[in-house]
C-alpha cells in the first residue's frame, strides 16, 4: 500500500482512508494499518465443456461477445483506539453501523484515477478484536463489481465554455449511423476528452429496425483512421473496443451504417 505512514501506539498506521457511503473512515476515527489494503484480482467466470473422446475441451467463455468476471474481493485492516473500552467498543457499532447501511461507490485514498462500484461491506465473526483496553483491530471485506471505474471524462458544466471552439459532452453521447450514399457524409460527432491520457470509454450499441441483415455500422473511424472491429451487437449490454480509444482533447468520429453507438465517459479496467 501505498502512502505515508505514522506510528501510533507502538502500531504502523497509515495516512491513508477510504470514503464509502458519502462519509470517510477518519470520520469514525479509523486508521488504515501498514500494508493494511488487500485488492484482489477477480476471477474469471470460465465456461467449458468437453465430449466422450474428446481431446481438449470448449470454451464457451466469451460466448456472450467478452469475458466476464466474478466479484472483486478487497479487505482493509484499520486500528481503532479510544480512551477505554466502553467508548472502544461504543465507536465499533458506530462503524458497523455505517459501512453495513451504506452501499455503492467504495473510494480508497491512493487510488486517484479509478474507484470501485457495487460495494457491500461484509464482516465475519473475528472482524472485531481487542489489542488492549483502548485499541482493537477491525477488519473489514468488501465485495465490488469487478472493474475498477474512473471518473467520467466529459467536459464540466459551467466552465469558462467558448461558444465557438468548445464542444459540452454529456456523460452519455451518441452516434448515430446513416447510410452511405454516393453524396451524402457520414454521420460525425466531436468528443472531448479532458483526461490527460488516452481512455476506452464504454459502449452500447443498439440496433436500427431498418437493418434486417444485422449489418451495423459499415464504416467507422476515429480521428480519420478507421475502425476495423465491427460495430455490432444484438442487446445493448456495454463493451469497449481496443481500437476506440480517446486521446486528450478533441476527437471526432464518423460512421456510415445502421444503429447508434453510445460512449459512456468513463473508463474501467482490471
Amino acid at each position: 500500500m501505498r502512502g505515508s505512514q505514522a506510528v501510533k501506539g507502538g502500531l504502523q498506521v497509515s495516512n491513508e482512508y477510504i470514503e464509502f457511503g458519502g462519509k470517510k473512515s477518519t470520520d469514525f476515527y479509523l486508521v488504515i494499518q501498514k500494508d493494511g489494503v488487500q485488492i484482489s484480482q477477480p476471477e474469471e467466470n470460465r465456461i467449458e465443456a468437453t465430449l466422450p473422446f474428446m481431446n481438449g475441451f470448449y470454451d464457451f467463455s466469451k460466448m456472450a461477445g467478452e469475458r466476464t468476471y466474478k466479484q472483486r474481493d478487497i479487505t482493509i485492516k484499520f486500528s481503532l483506539s479510544a480512551k477505554d473500552e466502553n467508548e472502544l467498543y461504543r465507536r465499533k457499532c458506530d462503524v458497523v453501523r455505517w459501512l453495513s447501511g451504506a452501499k455503492g461507490e467504495l473510494r480508497i485514498s491512493f487510488l486517484t484515477d479509478y474507484h470501485f462500484v457495487g460495494a457491500t461491506a461484509v464482516f465475519d465473526t473475528s472482524a472485531f478484536e481487542f489489542t488492549s483496553r483502548r485499541t482493537a483491530d477491525l477488519t473489514v471485506n468488501f465485495k465490488t463489481y469487478p472493474f475498477l471505474r474512473s471518473d467520467d471524462y466529459s467536459d464540466i458544466g459551467f466552465d469558462d465554455f467558448n461558444f465557438e471552439t468548445d464542444c459540452l459532452n454529456l456523460t452519455d453521447i451518441s452516434l448515430t449511423a446513416v447510410e452511405q450514399t454516393r453524396y451524402a457524409p457520414p454521420a460525425t460527432l466531436k468528443v472531448y476528452s479532458y483526461a490527460d491520457r488516452p481512455i476506452r470509454p464504454r459502449l452500447s450499441y443498439k440496433r436500427s429496425e431498418d437493418d434486417a441483415k444485422s449489418v451495423g455500422f459499415t464504416y467507422f473511424a476515429l480521428n480519420d483512421q478507421e475502425i476495423s472491429a465491427s460495430v455490432y451487437r444484438n442487446t445493448e449490454k456495454e463493451f469497449d473496443l481496443d481500437e476506440l480509444t480517446l486521446q486528450p482533447g478533441v476527437n471526432t468520429l464518423a460512421a456510415y451504417g445502421f444503429g447508434t453507438l453510445t460512449l459512456k465517459l468513463y473508463e474501467e479496467a482490471l
